[in-house]
Order: structure tokens, then C-alpha cells, then sequence
């Protein structure tokens, strides 16, 4: 069971840690980056602003952080394991009075939230945008977006802790992390499609295998 007094303190080591890690700047920078072109997109495609812009920048968000927010996901929780074992930090940390699922759960949450937390801010900053210049979003949409990256950097995260645990070295799970993320990627809308027509594969199955994919299930 969590211990939240012996898990506090490990969390706040690994976050500090995850602060100085490239692949968080360049989550905030990509989170940065979207909603600033997908904001220009909007406000010049778009001559009715306040009718099509915010959803246009919304929607355009979101597209794009189901690409970026598992790709981070694996970038960051793959090495985690291996690199604190490599560098003495998890035996450390197991000769603490602290349980072996505290350990895993200290390296986890700081990434889940450093990876998810830029797209989530990005989301929640144009919702609060558009409800302050009078052209609030449905309340409902919000939430579920909200609800999808969240759940993306939650199960893309997971995956990468599974990888990592399960090899040796971080240039390994690294490996294996993108190999997982460019196969889902593969598998998407457009492949899926290509594979039914291809094969005329029952419309179950073409179901079946977009719901395995975690990427295609929050599309």
C-alpha cells in the first residue's frame, strides 16, 4: 500500500531530477509551439474568430499532442530505470525505508506529469482564453480532452516503466520505446484503413486492432 511520507520525499528528488532533463524544455517548448501556430492558423483561416478559431486551436492542439505526448512519455520513463540503476541511484533509494513500489511510483508520477502537464496547461490556457473574451467552450469538450492527454501520458508512461524494468541499459529501452511509439504511430487512421481495403478484413477486426493500439484509441 502507498505510503505518501515515504513517497513525498523521492518524488521531490525525481522532480528536481526531471527538471533538468532536455526532454522536459522540450515538452514545454513544443506545447508552446502548437498553440502558437495552430493560433495563427485559426485567426487568418478563419475571418468569424470567435465561430471557428478556438475549436480550430483546440482541436488542432490535441491532434498533435496525441503524437508528442506518448513519444515524450517513452523518451522519458523508458531510461528512468535503467539510468538510476546504472548510476547506483535505485539500490540507493531500495536501502531506504521505503517499499520497492514506492521506488517505481517516485520515477514515475514526476515524468507523467512533466510529459502530460505542458499539453494539459495548453488546453486549459486557451479554454480560459476563449471563456474570457465571451466564447466559452463546452464544458463537457473540455473535460474530456482534458481526461484524453491526461490518459495518454498515464498509459504511454506506464508502458515506458514496463520497458524500462525490462532492460539493461537505457540506450536499449530507449530503443525499444521508440520502436513502440513508431509503431503505433504506423498504425493509425490512414494504415488501418489501408489494411481493411487491402485485405477486406471485417470491420470488427479493423475495431479490434485500433482499440489495441493506445494512440489510435485516443483518436
Amino acid at each position: 500500500m502507498m505510503n505518501v511520507l515515504q513517497l513525498a520525499p523521492l518524488v521531490r528528488l525525481e522532480g528536481f531530477a526531471v527538471l533538468r532533463q532536455r526532454w522536459f524544455v522540450a515538452a514545454l517548448v513544443l506545447a508552446l509551439g502548437m498553440v502558437g501556430f495552430f493560433f495563427i492558423v485559426a485567426t487568418r483561416e478563419s475571418e468569424v474568430f470567435g465561430f471557428t478559431g478556438y475549436g480550430r486551436v483546440l482541436a488542432g492542439v490535441v491532434q498533435a499532442s496525441l503524437l508528442f505526448v506518448p513519444l515524450l512519455s517513452l523518451m522519458a520513463t523508458t531510461q528512468a530505470i535503467p539510468a538510476a540503476r546504472a548510476g547506483g541511484v535505485l539500490e540507493w533509494y531500495t536501502t531506504l525505508p521505503a517499499d520497492r513500489s514506492d521506488v517505481f511510483r517516485a520515477l514515475w508520477w514526476p515524468r507523467v506529469v512533466a510529459v502530460a502537464g505542458p499539453a494539459v496547461a495548453a488546453v486549459l490556457v486557451l479554454g480560459t482564453v476563449a471563456a474570457a473574451t465571451g466564447r466559452a467552450l463546452s464544458p463537457s469538450l473540455w473535460a474530456a480532452l482534458l481526461a484524453l492527454l491526461a490518459g495518454q501520458g498515464f498509459c504511454f508512461a506506464a508502458i515506458g516503466m514496463a520497458v524500462g524494468a525490462s532492460t539493461r541499459s537505457s540506450e536499449g529501452a530507449l530503443v525499444r520505446g521508440l520502436s513502440l511509439w513508431a509503431a503505433c504511430a504506423l498504425l493509425v487512421d490512414f494504415v488501418i484503413l489501408g489494411v481493411m481495403l487491402r485485405w477486406e478484413l471485417p470491420a470488427w477486426l479493423v475495431f479490434v486492432l485500433a482499440g489495441l493500439n493506445p494512440m489510435q484509441a485516443g483518436r
